[in-house]
């Protein structure tokens, strides 16, 4: 929707020359249009649902140590600082000789992630991240993990997602993992360094979204590293560290900034996964939502593109000549 704001903003100023004028005030995205609002005789108006994205489980803004969803704060280890995030603030961390990262201590940690068996719906994790280096072959750059699977000291117990961990090679691939490689799930597209990225990793038990159990999303909403198999861990009592995994925290914590990472105990759609990229700007939750549909009111032109604004529907001005059509469709 975001995407089609500039077009739509033109696809307006064309149709201001066609029909009789009416004054308001229409909100499209970030965008207020006021004063004169014109329509051409052959748009349509009918309802949409617009697309929502339920509160996560567990999540952190990474505008500070709060949480913003769980109640899962962390300890900062070595002083990392916050600044300069895709959205707000972001969490900096570096690795060695003087690691900086965010740690939960074991007793929560364990309710945070449990064993795979409590997620019967899925998982699904997502976030942005600025990598300002890349990791060799022994290397690993860690966004989340409640276990040193770097290492394999712990065998099935807890995940690690990062990019360039231990068994697939080093680099900037983001990566699921688990003790095993062939249970878990890596990008077969890469990061781009000093940028903001954008990564979703998705597990769908019941493959309701596509044809594989895992899939990343990086900087699309198009799949990327399938894998046709269930994650299978168990429920660890180490800590759970944000830009870094357990125990290694030198050689594995993640070098650069890390920003809105949010955890959901089921798989999101494919649309909810799209409303978190935004296009590469991104969103912040929770996601503002009306109550109901009547505030997204998609307009057809001549040209047979659909197009939405959003906002109140007092916002809206009925289209000349059709006003009775309009009132009757937001229950005015």
């Amino acid at each position: 929707m975001r995407l089609l704001t500039a077009l739509l903003i033109t696809s307006l100023a064309v149709l201001l020359a066609l029909s009789s004028p009416a004054l308001g005030q229409i909100t499209i995205g970030k965008y207020r249009i006021s004063g004169t609002v014109e329509f051409s005789a052959d748009v349509e108006i009918e309802e949409v649902d617009p697309v929502t994205i339920p509160d996560p489980y567990a999540g952190w803004k990474l505008d500070d140590n709060t949480a913003a969803y769980g109640g899962f704060d962390f300890t900062e280890i070595n002083s990392p600082t916050f600044a300069g995030g895709k959205l707000g603030d972001a969490f900096y961390t570096t690795g060695a000789p003087f690691p900086r990262y965010g740690r939960i201590d074991n007793a929560n940690a364990g309710l945070l992630v449990g064993a795979s068996t409590d997620f019967p719906n899925g998982l699904t994790i997502a976030g942005w991240v600025y990598p300002t280096d890349s990791p060799g072959v022994f290397g690993g750059r860690t966004y989340l993990s409640n276990n040193d699977v770097f290492k394999g000291l712990n065998g099935s117990v807890g995940w690690q997602i990062g990019n360039g961990l231990d068994g697939f090679g080093g680099g900037l691939f983001p990566t699921f993992r688990v003790s095993s490689n062939a249970l878990s799930c890596k990008s077969t597209t890469a990061l781009t360094l000093d940028t903001w990225n954008f990564v979703c990793y998705r597990w769908d038990p019941d493959k309701n979204n596509g044809m594989d159990e895992q899939e990343i999303f990086v900087n699309s909403s198009t799949r990327t590293g399938l894998t046709a198999a269930n994650p299978v861990w168990s429920a660890s009592t180490r800590n759970f560290n944000i830009g870094s995994a357990d125990d290694h925290a030198g050689s594995t914590t993640f070098a650069g900034r890390l920003d809105a990472f949010y955890i959901w105990n089921f798989d999101l759609t494919d649309a909810q996964i799209a409303e978190l990229y935004n296009g590469g700007d991104g969103v912040e939750l929770p996601i503002a939502v009306p109550q109901d549909a009547t505030s997204f009111i998609p307009i057809r032109g001549a040209a047979e593109s659909f197009y939405a604004l959003r906002g109140a529907p007092e916002s809206f001005i009925p289209i000349r000549g059709s006003s009775e059509r309009f009132r009757q469709i937001i229950g005015k």
